[in-house]
């Protein structure tokens, strides 16, 4: 197995000194830690680093320049991973159903949630009940579909319903009442609403022309 290990050390005494008046604002267990100059006392932290810090390894990796500039560049960095480091921190000790930093290990859950919408666009779906299948809370999983799909749950599988809706009214004879049920949705009337406000006409009317626009090119 392939493994690469990132070490940040920090000088502490130093660093303790140039952050003195700001130390006072931190939580207790991070202000010893800081203060600790003298590394007496054992701290340890445990856990799945970000997708935050995932970009910032990927960075500097990237990163081709040399010397003077590279030397600039990963003092910038440091600091920039100590303090997704520590907001990391602080966000795994709150309770588990309010955590919002997305981990590595978070991914493939999101993906699951994309997966189980699109195979299973039901009546009544929602964030609370998706994140329970998929074991994620509802604040990652909503932070998650924007990251990965620049749109919300709900905006999501708004979408893939009428994606659906458009195949079968292109290759099916299903009528309106079943398309609207196949999609997941109760009303004929606010399925017309949505499908016109994308793709400008009544469902049946788009049928209607891509049926004509099929026999005028036989």
């Amino acid at each position: 197995m392939h493994v690469v290990v990132n070490s940040l050390e920090v000088a502490r005494k130093r660093f303790a000194e140039k952050i003195s008046c700001e130390l006072q604002f931190l939580d207790k267990p991070l202000k010893d830690l800081f203060t600790d100059v003298d590394a007496s006392k054992e701290f340890y932290y445990e856990g799945f680093y970000s997708l935050k810090l995932a970009e910032s390894f990927a960075e500097m990796d990237a990163f081709d320049e040399s010397d003077f500039l590279r030397k600039l560049f990963l003092e910038g960095k440091a600091y920039q991973l100590l303090t997704r480091q520590i907001v990391e921190y602080q966000d795994d000790l709150v309770d588990e159903k309010h955590r919002s930093v997305l981990k590595t290990a978070d991914v493939r859950l999101i993906e699951e949630a994309a997966t189980l919408l699109r195979r299973k666009m039901a009546k009544g779906q929602t964030i609370k009940s998706l994140s329970k299948q998929v074991g994620l809370n509802p604040n990652k999983l909503q932070k998650g579909f924007q990251s990965f799909f620049g749109v919300t749950v709900n905006q999501y599988l708004h979408d893939i319903r009428l994606e659906h809706a458009e195949k079968l009214l292109l290759n099916t004879d299903y009528s309106m009442a079943q398309i609207v049920d196949a999609v997941g949705l109760s009303s004929n009337s606010y399925f017309s609403k949505i499908f016109k406000e994308k793709y400008g006409v009544q469902p049946s009317h788009f049928r209607s022309k891509y049926l004509s626009d099929l026999k005028s090119s036989e």
